[in-house]
């Protein structure tokens, strides 16, 4: 199936009747444990401000950061991240807005003891989060679908200062 059957496929969903839609989950916060992504997750991490005005917008990005990813040794691994609205602390099987990807290619190194270090994912949410029309929202609900064997340390929402000067 390609991209654009998929895209139009997830988009469908938006426009089924909302007796359809009534069918939702509830959504709790990531926790302070790693979690092994072994299906899809749904997390719901706290924003720092919501309503800000275009000055606050201006001077600090909202940043969606994902820590503390592990993945093994020459394994291939991705996960997608989605963006949506939460409806009081439910989402319903909309998929949200993709923020952006992470990817591991497998790589062969000559020296078999390496410690694998722990990345991390930022993605800029500011316009998303205006697409979704989820400014006012205090908690955003993020969707961590995979391929590969994945781990996850933290989701966290950050506001990052915008320095003009380079």
């Amino acid at each position: 199936m390609n991209i654009r059957h998929r895209y139009f496929n997830l988009r469908d969903v938006k426009k089924k009747k909302a007796s359809e839609l009534a069918s939702t989950t509830t959504i709790f916060d990531f926790g302070s444990q790693p979690r092994t992504l072994t299906e899809p997750i749904q997390v719901l991490p706290q924003r720092p401000k919501t309503s800000r005005t275009k000055k606050e917008k201006d001077e600090a990005i909202e940043v969606l950061v994902i820590e503390g990813i592990k993945v093994p040794h020459g394994a291939a691994a991705r996960f997608d991240v989605y963006v949506a609205k939460p409806m009081e602390g439910q989402v319903g099987p909309d998929v949200g807005e993709l923020a952006g990807s992470f990817v591991n290619l497998p790589h062969a190194h000559h020296k078999f003891h390496i410690k694998k270090p722990k990345s991390r994912l930022e993605l800029g949410i500011i316009s998303l989060v205006e697409d979704i029309e989820a400014a006012s929202s205090e908690k955003l609900v993020i969707i961590l679908p995979r391929m590969g064997e994945v781990t996850i340390g933290g989701v966290q929402i950050v506001l990052l200062k915008v320095d003009d000067e380079y």
